[in-house]
């Protein structure tokens, strides 16, 4: 978006022509000449449409994400289109939503914009396998493994990762 504010402000000023500055910024011609002719309704967006919630608020939300995949704590796409919705209300922001979430369009657009957000399904952990997960039974294990290693009864091609 820089790049192209750069090139119609060094176009205006006459400090390059439409061509050179198409090079030097790496700006389609076609959209360099529609934001200088002035048929852009919001210079430096592309498309016709903007995101509902603002770019800030986006990030907001995508570092929550993270955050709470982070965490082992997993949200589903039914997860954040409610968050979306019960932020733009509690913000005050104009918004399209419907039925108290937001739209799958919507939701469709931000994972495109957020490429570094991948939304599984959660998986139900047992109780067992999260008891059992301590530092003593990890060390008992462990120990166990490198003692059936020193033993020479394996070799690396007989050995498989199983989950």
């Amino acid at each position: 978006m820089k790049n192209l504010e750069a090139a119609v402000a060094d176009v205006r000023a006459g400090k390059l022509s439409k061509n050179a500055a198409e090079k030097t910024y790496d700006v389609p011609r076609k959209t360099l000449s529609r934001h200088l002719k002035g048929l852009v309704a919001k210079p430096g967006q592309l498309g016709r449409f903007s995101t509902v919630l603002g770019d800030e608020f986006e990030k907001v939300l995508v570092d929550h994400a993270i955050a709470l995949q982070q965490r082992m704590f997993g949200m589903t796409t039914a997860d954040i289109r409610k968050l979306a919705y019960d932020v733009a209300e509690a913000m005050k922001l104009p918004h399209p939503f419907k039925n108290q979430k937001a739209g799958k369009e919507w939701l469709r657009s931000f994972f495109h914009q957020h490429s570094e957000l991948a939304i599984h399904s959660p998986e139900a952990t047992s109780i067992g396998r999260v008891v059992g997960f301590n530092r003593p039974s990890v060390n008992r294990f462990f120990e166990a493994y490198k003692t059936e290693l020193q033993k020479g009864a394996f070799d690396a091609s007989s050995i498989y990762n199983m989950d």
